[in-house]
């Protein structure tokens, strides 16, 4: 048996060309170090396993990097400017702004479409239900007018204080079907106190409306007199507006002295924007053989208001001196011909 330290103890037992075949391991490049004084080194021919393939450590091993053997520099990257850097950042920044603005954009363009639409929709539904509102009342009108043998007294007072709850805002009255019924219900030859019949009273309405604001009328209690008498106990409020303190009270002026006429002026600015609360009644009388309304005399009291408003009845007397309305909160004649709508 021969023995040679340049061989393990087993290497008879193993066939050459098994031994020939086996590759080398490659180092990995962590522990991989070739000098530049080796890449030249040759493997010698006499090896003592020879193979097929000759291991060469410069060409089998995996590339690495090699520090330059002369000036061992490493090659290093320049770095971005600090300009560059912020550039950059601005313009993303920029461009994140204008992606966030056109979305905004876009965003309040549909909300504006939604409410267009909206609105739209709201006006449809507004005129639908306009329509609505005064064919059911048609419809009422019509019942009641169907059923007028039955109409009592109290039936015409409170269809009455219903329609002029709110002063009456139509120049025509016949082309309001509201009126219908108390129309039917009113005695031809009706007696309203100043005026005659029931259209003068629903003009008087009208342009009492078209003068004053915010009209309220309502009924607070109702007494009964007789059995075709009752007297109801009101609550008229109003607003003094522009149009009112001058077509009412000062278109006409005052006719007396120059200086009395600004003390009118003075006064009647006074009751611009205020509103008025006047107590008053109104006194109806039934004729039960017809089933009709012969009289509606209707009462106010505007001194009371006017007195803690103004403070003196002298102001009162001044102001009411030419106006064209009573202190019983009635419009005269003259009044009425400068609304000719109203006739």
């Amino acid at each position: 048996m021969s023995s040679d330290v340049l061989h393990p103890p087993n290497f008879q037992s193993l066939g050459q060309d098994v031994i020939a075949c086996v590759l080398q391991r490659a180092r990995t490049r962590k522990h991989s170090f070739v000098s530049a004084t080796n890449k030249n080194t040759m493997v010698p021919r006499n090896s003592v396993f020879p193979c097929a393939h000759k291991f060469d450590p410069v060409t089998d091993v995996e590339p690495i990097r090699v520090v330059n053997p002369t000036t061992h520099t490493r090659k290093v990257l320049g770095r971005p400017s600090r300009f560059r850097v912020d550039l950059s950042t601005n313009k993303r920044q920029d461009l994140v702004e204008a992606i966030h603005r056109e979305r905004h954009r876009k965003s309040q363009e549909r909300y504006r479409l939604r409410q267009k639409a909206l609105m739209e929709n709201l006006h449809k539904c507004n005129g639908k239900l306009r329509d609505e509102i005064q064919y059911l009342r048609t419809r009422r009108n019509k019942l009641f007018i169907g059923n007028a043998p039955h109409i009592t007294m109290h039936d015409v007072v409170t269809e009455y204080f219903r329609v002029f709850r709110r002063g009456f805002i139509e120049p025509d009255g016949s082309r309001v079907a509201e009126l219908d019924f108390l129309r039917l219900c009113m005695a031809p030859d009706l007696d309203a106190g100043t005026m005659s019949g029931f259209e003068a009273l629903a003009r008087t309405w009208g342009v009492f409306s078209h003068l004053f604001g915010d009209v309220r009328f309502q009924c607070e209690q109702v007494q009964q007199i007789t059995e075709n008498s009752l007297v109801a106990r009101t609550t008229t409020s109003f607003t003094f507006s522009k149009r009112s303190v001058d077509e009412v009270f000062l278109c006409n002026g005052f006719r007396g002295r120059p200086a009395n006429q600004k003390r009118l002026t003075r006064i009647a600015g006074k009751l611009l924007g205020e509103q008025l609360v006047v107590s008053g009644t109104v006194c109806f009388s039934w004729d039960n053989s017809t089933k009709r309304m012969v009289g509606l005399i209707s009462h106010a009291d505007m001194l009371s208001p006017l007195l803690k408003l103004l403070g003196n009845v002298e102001d009162i007397s001044i102001l009411f001196s030419n106006a064209s309305m009573t202190v019983e909160c009635n419009l005269l004649e003259d009044c009425f011909s400068r609304y000719p709508l109203y006739h």
